[in-house]
């Protein structure tokens, strides 16, 4: 290096602040934009540690909206001729069923700009391609902030495709004579679970749905079925849920002791990077037009129950905190399972005593459920025989062994043909080890998605038999109230009643691809309704 040089930069290094001159080169060489300068910061600290400082702060402040010139002078801005740009931050999380074993699931901030604003909203299922970079730490930290800057957005709501040979499939399948496509639904969902027929219809309906009406004074009424699985302990209702995780399209799972109030509809909470306030969803909100899971529903609090009436009957969560007030939409379909008080249920005792929750909740479920434990020699023998059969099985595909590595060029070996292989069947292989030594008819899983989806798109409408024996039987159910004794009755009958049987109609009628819910539709939601109110069938 010349001579020269290295002097002009050791009395830049000593310059202060009061002196003009080397200021005043620097702002010549920016303006020109042909030479640059390269400083170690080191060598500023040697000489002059308030400059280095002052770089340091600018250096690291230069993403920040400015507020002085080069020369301290105030900024004022012109947002007449300024240009601005739709700006969204978004949070999104691994789904559960790809966490890893053993851990938590994980989290992202992702920064979309644009067209790309608005393109999702809480509880979708996205796939977010973009620039996953690093920013400078906030002062005070030594943690580098991490996020992702979007480029695209995927919807990825449904992971199955519906065309033209599957809605073929489905309409001739629903219109067979063969085959009860209701009980072949209800039969397929839950293979693996000996009996709880009537559950499992329940579940079908829940699956389905009603129709959601919306009137022109901007009334709602909730096409989503709601229902409330209680009875004793080993009796399928976990797994029960955890099959309907496995078949719904959109579906979220929780906990009752993992679960508040607001985790289950929206919490208020500090934005970190600005400080400000924002809403996160809930379990319910982010299952909007999907079905909620919740597991344990017993061991949630009065208080934390409460806070879900609303969700579960308008479809919608209100919130007025920190001057925040907003609508959230929860229109989902609600499946608890609970325990009956003392874990057991006392048949000594009144319904209304074994379940011990409020009548203002119970009466938003469309059905209850009683699953009892009843010791049974012949039942007992099937049942035990169904476990024994179910431990047994064991997976063709799977392989004996050591796990192999890719490309061994070693040839596996399969019970599967490949000719069955090829076959585009919608029902399941018989299997005496899994399905029993009766050959009984059940369909294929991504077919049962795939013929749910199609039926819930259908709007059919009550015809006037229907309508006439629905007034009916509601009346007959508000008499055999009044007469009977509260021990058979196990929820309050209320005009919900007559929008549960409309639904429960509805869903029977979708199930066989109709469009007009017909008078054995509702006969089959009366026998479900007086299953659930006094656990008999008439």
């Amino acid at each position: 290096m010349d001579d020269s040089v290295v002097l002009c930069y050791m009395d830049f290094l000593c310059d202060e602040f009061t002196t003009d001159v080397y200021h005043k080169k620097i702002k010549t060489m920016i303006r020109e934009n042909k030479r640059r300068i390269y400083i170690d910061i080191g060598d500023v600290r040697k000489y002059n540690i308030v400059r280095a400082n002052a770089l340091l702060n600018t250096a690291t402040s230069n993403c920040t909206y400015p507020s002085r010139d080069n020369e301290g002078n105030l900024l004022e801005t012109e947002f007449g001729i300024s240009m601005f740009k739709d700006r969204q931050s978004l949070i999104i999380q691994e789904s559960t069923e790809n966490s890893p074993a053993g851990q938590g699931v994980r989290s992202a901030d992702v920064v979309v700009e644009h067209d790309l604003v608005d393109m999702c909203k809480p509880g979708d299922r996205v796939m977010i391609i973009g620039h996953y970079r690093s920013f400078l730490p906030p002062k005070g930290s030594i943690f580098f902030k991490t996020m992702l800057i979007a480029n695209n957005i995927v919807l990825k709501n449904a992971n199955f495709s519906v065309d033209r040979s599957d809605f073929t499939k489905c309409r001739d399948l629903a219109n067979t004579e063969k085959y009860n496509i209701f009980d072949l639904l209800a039969n397929s969902i839950a293979p693996s679970l000996y009996g709880n027929i009537l559950v499992k219809r329940a579940i079908v309906c829940l699956l389905l749905g009603g129709v959601e009406i919306t009137l022109p004074n901007n009334s709602r009424i909730r096409g989503d079925i709601h229902i409330l699985l209680i009875g004793d302990p080993s009796v399928a209702k976990s797994q029960l849920l955890r099959c309907v995780l496995n078949v719904a399209p959109f579906v979220v799972g929780t906990t009752g002791r993992g679960s508040t109030g607001v985790g289950l509809t929206a919490a208020v909470t500090t934005n970190r990077s600005t400080g400000g306030r924002h809403l996160e969803a809930g379990a319910m909100v982010l299952a909007d037009r999907g079905v909620v899971c919740i597991d344990e529903f017993d061991k949630m609090s009065d208080i934390d129950r409460v806070t879900i009436h609303e969700a579960m009957e308008q479809g919608k969560v209100s919130i007025s905190k920190a001057g925040i007030h907003a609508q959230l939409n929860a229109r989902c379909s609600v499946l608890a399972a609970a325990n009956p008080l003392g874990g057991y249920y006392d048949r000594r005792k009144t319904p209304r005593d074994n379940i011990g929750m409020q009548d203002s909740l119970l009466s938003r479920f469309d059905l209850m459920m009683i699953m009892l434990d009843v010791p049974d020699r012949e039942n007992d023998i099937l049942i035990s025989d169904h476990v024994v059969r179910i431990q047994r099985y064991r997976d063709p595909k799977e392989k004996d062994g050591e796990v192999l590595p890719l490309s061994s060029g070693v040839d596996v070996l399969t019970t599967i043909s490949p000719a069955a292989c090829q076959l585009d069947d919608v029902f399941e292989r018989h299997n005496k080890t899994l399905h029993g030594p009766v050959c009984q008819k059940l369909l294929k899983i991504d077919f049962v998605r795939k013929y749910l989806a199609i039926a819930k798109c259908t709007k059919p409408q009550l015809d006037n038999e229907a309508c006439a024996l629905v007034t009916e039987e509601y009346a007959r159910l508000r008499s055999r109230e009044a007469v009977s004794e509260d021990a058979e009755r196990t929820m309050p009958i209320t005009p919900r009643t007559v929008e549960s049987m409309i639904r429960l109609g509805t869903a029977h009628a979708k199930a066989r691809l109709s469009r007009t819910v017909e008078k054995e539709d509702v006969k089959f939601a009366i026998e479900l309704i007086n299953i659930s109110y006094f656990q008999t069938k008439k």
